[in-house]
């Protein structure tokens, strides 16, 4: 069972060169505590979609079931959204305590396909069902 993250620290967009382009979402935020795993981004289902075109999003991961270090441990999710967005003007994703809003740019840095997943040199988790191991 998953839980949200304890906070949310930085959201960044960017727009990946396939056809068509998609658009990669990556949150960085804090856990309570070492030991959580398999983060995601959970979207929300909309009926209609928002005016704004803002997009919301809950920022989860499962907790630890262990003996774990009582500190802010970091922990990053990425969301890779396909199709037909573009009614959307940014997104908002939601921790336990607060939430962040990202706006897309026109200048939104754009990544190749093969970019997908790296970045600094190592490959981040790349959704359900991954579980690479985050650099630290």
């Amino acid at each position: 069972m998953t839980e949200k993250v304890y906070s949310v620290t930085d959201v960044t967009l960017n727009v990946i060169r396939t056809s068509p382009p998609a658009l990669l979402i990556r949150a960085r935020g804090l856990a309570l505590t070492t030991g959580w795993k398999n983060p995601s981004l959970s979207k929300y289902t909309y009926i209609i979609e928002p005016a704004g075109g803002i997009f919301d999003f809950d920022f989860h991961a499962e907790p630890p079931t262990g003996i774990v270090l009582q500190v802010l441990a970091p922990i990053v999710a990425e969301y890779l959204l396909k199709g037909d967005w573009t009614m959307l003007k940014g997104v908002r994703i939601h921790a336990s305590i607060d939430e962040k809003v990202a706006l897309l740019r026109e200048d939104a840095p754009l990544l190749e396909g093969s970019d997908l997943g790296t970045e600094a040199g190592y490959h981040l988790w790349r959704g359900k069902g991954g579980g690479d191991a985050l650099p630290w």
